[in-house]
């Protein structure tokens, strides 16, 4: 699925590589971390439904005689291909001041759909075949952040495995061990999938 973060932007913020470094992260460290990376990147895309990295898909679908189709990959940056039971479907041209009545034929698109003019999503099992590219071309820093502080919080989760409070010289510490902190679970919630996909 793609990486959400790097290996400098994490140990930037855990405050692994801010001078003076009297400490530096080993190689072993950084290995943790690099896996912790996607880990938890592929945690949060598998939890959301979706791939954030920009990159092409090949839909196959069917068709349920309306004009309208959300593909499952968002947000749609072109599509490339539309055929509708063995036929070619072309783009429709921008209409604006001066458009011919009736306006052309073909499809449009926005974030997460395709939109037809004078064709239809037949009904059919199978019947439509989509090629489109969707995602971000980098990833947004919201959800870059989220990722980093999963990662911060499995990270320093290592050293409390299983312990749910600490006592230290007569004071409790108590560990909130949530599997998404309260942080990233907002931003995930807005980039989570929640449109039905037929």
């Amino acid at each position: 699925m793609g990486d959400l973060t790097t290996l400098a932007n994490l140990e930037e913020y855990l405050g692994l590589t801010v001078p003076p470094l009297t400490n530096p992260p080993s190689a072993a460290t950084e290995s943790m971390l690099s896996r912790l990376i996607s880990a938890a990147s592929n945690y949060m895309q598998t939890w959301m439904s979706r791939t954030i990295a920009l990159q092409s898909y090949s839909e196959v679908r069917n068709g349920i005689n309306g004009n309208r189709l959300v593909l499952k990959e968002s947000p749609i940056v072109s599509v490339q291909s539309l055929n509708i039971n063995g036929t070619v479907v072309p783009v429709r041209p921008p209409l604006g001041p001066g458009a011919s009545i009736p306006p052309p034929w073909g499809y449009v698109y926005d974030d997460i759909s395709i939109m037809l003019t004078g064709y239809l999503f037949c009904q059919g099992y199978q019947n439509i075949y989509v090629t489109y590219t969707a995602g971000y071309a980098t990833t947004p820093p919201d959800i870059e952040q989220a990722c980093i502080d999963l990662i911060g919080d499995w990270f320093k989760y290592r050293d409390r495995i299983g312990k749910a409070s600490e006592g230290i010289e007569g004071q409790t510490i108590s560990f909130l061990n949530p599997a998404i902190s309260a942080r990233a679970l907002g931003v995930m919630q807005t980039y989570k999938r929640v449109y039905p996909v037929y």
